[in-house]
């Protein structure tokens, strides 16, 4: 039964694990998620082994815990709260832009994601961990739900409750499916430079397969993306830590 690692409470504590996570993700950069040891994470770190299981059991905690970083720093609350001029259209296509420009400024997201959702990795994580990665997922997919009744609410989506369910779905798989077909590289047609264009093209056709006021063109897409690349740019330094990860988590339980 797997021990409960707890998330930093202080500080120091904070400083000192995202010392720790740092390290880990220099070795993932360098060896890869499948080569990298555990046990190395103190080397790079420059402190002690028992520093390192204070908050982390085993390496799929660390995996769960850089995923949960990279996946707090897209910042899509903080997107829709400063972009207070956006349609209810545009507020829907915040997340899946922000998601694609998280995966195009991060080499290591997608492959911590794809490991991440595999349930085998979650019996080898610690339950705290595991728990915040699940509400994290659920949050996410909830989001884009929202964001869809949002619109059928105020008169820019005219769809049954049923199909805007629908479109949230289609969405998440999507988002999903696309991205992680990319990181594996197996389809030698998937050309990477083409990438934008195809994410654009799949997009629009599942958005506008359905009843919206209007449909969304190339320009406005285009844009958009534009204003969610710069808004991640600007905090990109500061993006990623505990605290944030923390935060985001308390703001999903005030919600639920």
């Amino acid at each position: 039964m797997p021990l409960t690692m707890h998330c930093p409470n202080t500080q120091q504590a904070e400083i000192k694990c995202q010392i720790l996570l740092d390290a880990a993700e220099q070795l993932i950069e360098e060896q890869g998620i499948i080569s990298f040891k555990f046990s190395d994470i103190a080397k790079v770190a420059n402190c002690s082994t028992g520093s390192v299981y204070k908050f982390f059991e085993s390496k799929e905690d660390v995996l769960l815990c850089l995923f949960l970083r990279s996946a707090t720093s897209n910042n899509i609350p903080d997107i829709l709260d400063s972009e207070q001029s956006l349609s209810y259209q545009e507020r829907f296509l915040v997340p899946i832009l922000t998601t694609y420009e998280t995966v195009a400024k991060s080499s290591s997201f997608m492959s911590l994601r794809s490991v991440s959702v595999n349930s085998k990795v979650w019996t080898l994580a610690s339950c705290e961990k595991v728990d915040r990665f699940k509400l994290r997922a659920n949050r996410f997919f909830d989001l884009i739900h929202e964001l869809a009744l949002d619109a059928q609410a105020n008169g820019a989506l005219d769809e049954t409750p049923e199909r805007t369910l629908l479109l949230a779905q289609m969405i998440y798989f999507q988002l999903y499916g696309q991205s992680t077909a990319y990181e594996s590289k197996l389809i030698d047609k998937m050309v990477e430079h083409q990438r934008e264009n195809v994410e654009m093209e799949c997009i629009l056709a599942i958005v506008n397969s359905f009843n919206w006021n209007e449909k969304v063109t190339v320009n406005q897409y285009r844009q958009l993306r534009e204003r969610v690349a710069r808004f991640i740019e600007k905090g990109i330094k500061s993006k990623l830590s505990c605290k944030k990860c923390l935060d985001a988590n308390l703001k999903i339980r005030r919600r639920s």
